[in-house]
């Protein structure tokens, strides 16, 4: 019925009426609410509307601080929530039980956030924090009896590429995205984590659960890599990388408890590194391909392309378009890094719309391949379609 409308919610015989009026017109079965600011004039907005019993749902714009300080654990940010869950109880429970619709609820992707939560968006990008008080609603509000429903601001409407560096409330390309589609889409939202087969024997015959031991890693280091195989380089070209060696075991530049998933070497123009997959992937569930990349020995441009390969090999119509890593890496890339990466300027996480990777028509993905037109040294992580 209306969003911050605060200031005119004490005008109740006006909003009965309007409230009447739509009801004249719309269908039976169609359900009202409304949202007020969770602040206005120092207390939560809905306290203002004496109107509660016209309307089928409550409703709140949900932009409450859930910390004292900048950048908070998440186990900080759940612990901001427990006052604000108890008043959110309270108020239904004194309305006999009527359950809430948060009318809006987002955080931006800057520091502050979870300081001055409707507020953005100056200074450095920070989208860790921005997932991480997503992170803090699914596990202190979303399996609250009281919660009927939210509505996340925001997702603008032809948004398709993903800004990771912006410190706005857009999600596309964000962590936050990851844990939206991990609750909304159980199962579908990104690849389980896991590590690149090393090549060996007993190659894994499904797209998930290929760890393998003799990578030398425990488990907790494994980290989602959509079970890519490295096809040996003594392999035709047209099948297999070319002109490139690849190392599955360095650990020269590791994330804070984990390593590199692949550190490949292009040794002559036009090599490529190619990843296959066991079993050709649909990868139509998913939205973005997303990796992070190091080249150590680049200042601003990585000088990579990538594409998604339709057969055994990536020739003719057998490949999607040929991007530009640079096209889509942020301009500010120490926004989302990993912490050991962040003083390098040749490092950053990338997204890439899986809409600008196939071409229509396309089948299951077979490879992911990256070429470069010079010799270049690089690392890549994280790569899943999310």
């Amino acid at each position: 019925m209306g969003t911050e409308l605060d200031g005119t919610h004490h005008r109740e015989a006006d909003w009965r009426r309007v409230i009447a009026a739509v009801r004249g017109v719309l269908p039976a079965a169609t359900l009202l609410w409304l949202g007020p600011n969770w602040e206005y004039n120092e207390v939560p907005g809905y306290y203002g509307v004496g109107f509660w019993d016209a309307l089928d749902f409550l409703g709140v714009d949900m932009y409450a601080p859930l910390a004292s300080h900048v950048d908070p654990s998440l186990e900080e940010a759940v612990a901001g929530w427990a006052h604000i869950v108890a008043n959110l109880s309270a108020f239904s429970a004194a309305h006999g039980g009527k359950q809430f619709i948060f009318a809006e609820i987002g955080f931006a992707s800057w520091k502050n956030a979870a300081v001055d939560a409707p507020g953005c968006c100056s200074g450095p990008p920070d989208p860790a924090t921005q997932g991480v008080l997503y992170a803090s609603f699914f596990e202190a509000v979303y399996p609250q009896p009281w919660l009927a429903g939210v509505f996340w601001w925001a997702w603008s409407a032809g948004h398709v590429k993903g800004e990771p560096c912006t410190t706005d409330f857009e999600v596309l390309g964000k962590p936050a995205q990851a844990v939206l589609a991990s609750h909304y889409l159980p199962g579908r939202s990104a690849a389980p984590p896991l590590v690149v087969y090393d090549g060996g024997a007993n190659p894994p015959t499904q797209w998930e659960n290929c760890a393998r031991p003799s990578l030398g890693r425990s488990p907790s280091h494994a980290h989602p890599l959509p079970c890519l195989t490295p096809i040996p380089t003594s392999a035709a070209a047209a099948a297999g990388s070319y002109s490139a060696t690849v190392d599955l075991l360095d650990a020269s530049d590791p994330y804070p408890g984990h390593t590199v998933s692949v550190l490949a070497n292009i040794t002559a123009a036009y090599g490529a590194l190619a990843l296959h997959a066991p079993t050709p992937k649909d990868v139509s569930p998913f939205t973005i391909l997303r990796f992070d990349v190091h080249a150590p020995n680049t200042t601003a441009a990585y000088g990579l392309q990538v594409c998604l390969c339709f057969a055994d090999d990536c020739t003719g119509a057998h490949s999607g378009p040929l991007l530009s890593v640079d096209d889509y890496a942020p301009a500010s890339a120490p926004c989302t890094v990993p912490a050991s990466w962040d003083a390098n300027p040749g490092a950053a996480r990338v997204a890439i719309p899986l809409g600008d990777l196939l071409p229509s028509g396309a089948g299951a993905v077979h490879r992911l391949q990256f070429t470069a037109s010079a010799p270049l040294a690089f690392g890549l992580d994280n790569v899943a379609f999310a």
